[in-house]
């Protein structure tokens, strides 16, 4: 975890790690010089790097930087051998004896422009991933690079979504991720009243406020609950 605040909104910018690496193998398409090459940068914080939400001894928390010192060095982490990481985004490391998972993880666009133009000079200044790495989001596409490779025609936004009565928006795969994580660090609820304070615990720990009230959390704690044999 870094000392430096990194935004919700900021970090919805940043770009995924496999549509880096899929650029980076269009001029080095062996994967692990790829990788290697893309090391470096991520271990000197030249490209900052963060993540959506990360869980440390059974507290699951919102977007952070990720600390260049956990990159390691080249002795301590082969990244070469995270194929899951450069997979699906999720970084695991140990931080005094327990492990902290990174999910999501994302690379800053500016440390990748600078990286992408020693790699291929012959992109553009303002490098940007090409659209078709991701299926159905753009968000992390600025209007000055869309325009430039779309012309007048803008990627338009995904309609922001509505909750009636102002409620605000909760990640239950988050919470109920959260959730899993502590099952399977050894938590054991004793009634699902357990399992909703929980619950409750885990949305604040990424940053919901309000909490989930009792009614929203009573309906999906009882069927863990239920597939855990626990009474009322």
């Amino acid at each position: 975890m870094a000392d430096k605040k990194l935004t919700a909104e900021e970090f919805e910018k940043w770009h995924p790690v496999v549509a880096i690496l899929t650029a980076v193998q269009k001029h080095i398409i062996n994967r692990n010089a790829a990788i290697n090459a893309i090391g470096p940068y991520l271990r000197s914080g030249l490209i900052r790097t963060g993540a959506r939400r990360y869980s440390y001894r059974g507290e699951v928390h919102a977007v952070t930087e990720i600390a260049s010192s956990d990159w390691g060095t080249p002795d301590h982490i082969n990244l070469t051998d995270l194929y899951d990481f450069w997979r699906t985004g999720t970084l695991v490391v140990r931080r005094q004896g327990s492990p902290l998972t990174y999910f999501d993880v994302r690379f800053d666009p500016n440390g990748v422009a600078e990286m992408m133009a020693a790699i291929a000079p012959s992109e553009p200044t303002h490098w940007r991933p090409p659209l078709e790495t991701y299926a159905g989001g753009t968000t992390w596409v600025s209007e000055e690079y869309d325009e430039k490779i779309r012309g007048s025609q803008s990627v338009p936004s995904p309609p922001a979504a509505k909750h009636p009565g102002g409620r605000p928006p909760y990640d239950w795969d988050a919470i109920w991720a959260a959730i899993g994580i502590r099952l399977m660090e050894g938590w054991k609820p004793r009634q699902q009243k357990d399992i909703e304070a929980e619950m409750k615990k885990q949305a604040e720990n990424l940053g919901f406020d309000p909490v989930p009230g009792r009614t929203a959390t009573q309906e999906r704690a009882s069927k863990l609950a239920s597939a855990l044999g626990l009474k009322d």
